[in-house]
């Protein structure tokens, strides 16, 4: 996974004005998702193909490798479950927790018996209030010691754990080496959906420093989960083990936890699989001279042009002199999805429940692989040029392939905790209603939150807020700016909106549709408004409202009821796009999106 780099802004004229709504005046912003499809891996390209690369390794069945009937080498485990308040978060779908619940039980199922298997998990004993934050980063325990594993015991430890409480990953991480043996080979494996919330308690270190420390004898490999992470977590995770060498997965539903978890104790089956991150090391978007190292051949790779070259059970397509895509139509994804497989297989793991899945032209359903690091998933297969928008997907997958051409679908993350969320500094009573992640085609994976200022008179600061949080955990203004700078944009009497601000001030679900620009929700002068967010052609983010085609609206002027009336978001249509409800207390308007705007219905 790469890391987010900040877009710096450099020019004043390019700061966007500010609305007129006053719930918005500190609002200067905008973000979209316009990751376009890949579409560069039609047969017949225009450069030309470079003769096959004989590898050392055979080729014969990798492609039929499946992980589910792999044996898991021995060596002692000690299996680390967050069982921090987060958890308690209904998105799996369903609980977070009761999903981590069921992959863990699988998990166990593949130990070799007779295996040292240890339980360690944090979060069970406080709540995560500001005022138990000391006793919360304590709150470590070892459920079972280190000794061959009892799976029927480990299950139904597992299932006794009750999440509430913080995520001191650090001390996690030394309780865990604790119980593993002193040399020889060993690992920890993490499943957790957020960041270290303890790092600066007491005498804990960064989890990313206690890391380096324990597998500094190179034998102590850690290796993380990550469930429906945000950028900045994924970060902290990928870091624990690549300084211990290991493996590091992201996953979004209960579907992928299982697997990749499963992944995480067998990372040699791993990279013979097609991963969201590629194949055998090989990584959408690394040079040609990073491909050739990691791969170990030497065919000559031009500066310009498509080439493609035979690798093992894979096609490298490589354009401009970096490696675009990785496909093939004879290995399985780490999720178990191989050519020959219906493509409702693979809808049911890769899939947005609530969006319909996009089918390019040249016939492939397009899933987000890595949501952070911005691959996608493309499988091809039969019927897809004739598959009609609403209809069930169906037909044998041919072709699969990763590359960097992540789908414009986003998804929502838990809110994080007023205490580590760095933008708070910048407000008075900060209160954070709504967060979701989002996925910038230059700054990588940003967290976007909604904040106020508990509706307070006398602050001279805006109470609505939209700030952004790249990975490195930076705070900026969704204009890109430092956040808290010339944000004086005197009072406002909020108090007529009471308790419906938390149903009212908050990101759609899903947070993005097929155009890829942001939605949410907000209260506006008269009633509710509906606002979405988009990058501007100078990359800069700014805040859209009128996108409605004036020449096929008769009746009712949509402009009157946006500016008097409540403007709402409504279903998500056939095509993949949100539909647009107009109320202006007489009439209702509904639109939906055409190529120039929104249209009525």
């Amino acid at each position: 996974m790469t890391s987010a780099s900040a877009q710096k802004r450099t020019e004043a004229a390019h700061r966007p004005a500010r609305t007129t709504l006053p719930i918005f005046i500190g609002i200067l912003a905008s973000l979209a998702l316009l990751l376009s499809a890949c579409g560069l891996f039609r047969p017949g390209g225009s450069g030309d193909a470079v003769t096959p690369t004989q590898s050392d390794e055979s080729a014969e069945g990798v492609g039929s490798t499946d992980s589910r009937d792999a044996t898991v080498q021995a060596k002692p485990t000690a299996i680390i479950l967050d069982a921090s308040g987060s958890m308690t978060a209904t998105d799996a779908p369903g609980q977070r927790f009761a999903a981590a619940q069921k992959a863990v039980k699988a998990l166990v199922e593949t130990i070799p018996d007779g295996q040292d298997t240890a339980l360690i998990t944090y979060g069970t004993e406080t709540g995560n209030a500001d005022s138990e934050k000391s006793a919360g980063c304590q709150d470590v325990t070892t459920v079972l010691k280190s000794a061959p594993i009892d799976k029927g015991a480990f299950a139904s430890a597992v299932d006794g754990l009750k999440p509430s409480g913080y995520t001191p990953i650090s001390l996690a991480l030394k309780t865990a080496a604790a119980e593993l043996p002193d040399s020889g080979e060993r690992a920890i494996v993490l499943l957790s959906d957020g960041i270290d919330t303890c790092a600066d308690e007491g005498d804990q270190l960064d989890p990313c420093t206690t890391a380096q420390d324990l597998g500094s004898d190179g034998e102590l490999t850690i290796h993380t989960v990550g469930f429906r992470v945000d950028g900045r977590t994924s970060e902290q995770l990928d870091c624990l083990s690549r300084v211990t060498k290991g493996s590091s997965w992201d996953a979004v539903n209960d579907k992928q936890l299982s697997t990749r978890l499963a992944m995480a104790i067998n990372p040699e089956l791993a990279k013979s699989l097609l991963s969201p991150s590629g194949y055998k090391g090989l990584e959408p978007g690394m040079t040609a001279e990073e491909a050739r190292q990691e791969g170990g051949f030497d065919d000559d790779i031009p500066a310009s042009g498509r080439v493609e070259i035979v690798y093992v059970d894979c096609t490298l397509i490589f354009v401009d002199g970096v490696l675009e895509a990785i496909e093939s139509d004879k290995l399985s994804t780490i999720d178990h999805i191989k050519p020959g497989d219906d493509i409702a297989e693979a809808e049911a793991i890769y899939a947005d429940p609530k969006l319909p899945t996009e089918i390019t032209d040249e016939g492939a359903a397009i899933y987000s692989a890595d949501p952070v690091s911005g691959t996608g998933f493309k499988f091809y297969f039969d019927g897809a040029k004739s598959h009609q928008p609403g209809q069930d997907l169906s037909g044998t997958i041919t072709k699969m392939v990763v590359c960097k051409c992540a789908t414009t679908n986003s998804y929502s993350v838990a809110a994080p905790p007023v205490g580590i969320f760095p933008g708070c500094e910048f407000q008075q009573n900060c209160r954070i209603y709504d967060a979701a992640q989002v996925q910038h085609p230059t700054q990588g994976a940003l967290t976007l939150v909604l904040i106020d200022v508990d509706g307070d008179p006398t602050s001279q600061l805006s109470f609505g807020h939209l700030y952004m949080v790249d990975s490195t955990g930076k705070v900026m203004n969704a204009d890109g700016s430092v956040a808290g700078a010339d944000e004086d944009h005197g009072p406002y009497d909020t108090s007529g909106y009471g308790d419906q601000l938390s149903d009212i001030f908050r990101f759609m679900d899903p947070v993005t549709d097929r155009s890829g620009d942001v939605f949410f929700c907000a209260p506006g002068v008269e009633g509710l408004l509906a606002m979405n967010l988009f990058i501007d052609p100078d990359g800069y983010f700014t805040e859209e409202r009128h996108r409605i085609d004036y020449d096929t609206v008769d009746g009712p002027n949509p402009l009157d009821a946006f500016t008097y009336g409540d403007s709402s978001w409504g279903d998500i249509d056939e095509d993949g796009y949100y539909t647009l409800v107009f109320d202006d207390g007489s009439s209702r308007t509904t639109f939906h999106r055409g190529s120039d705007g929104y249209v009525p219905d």
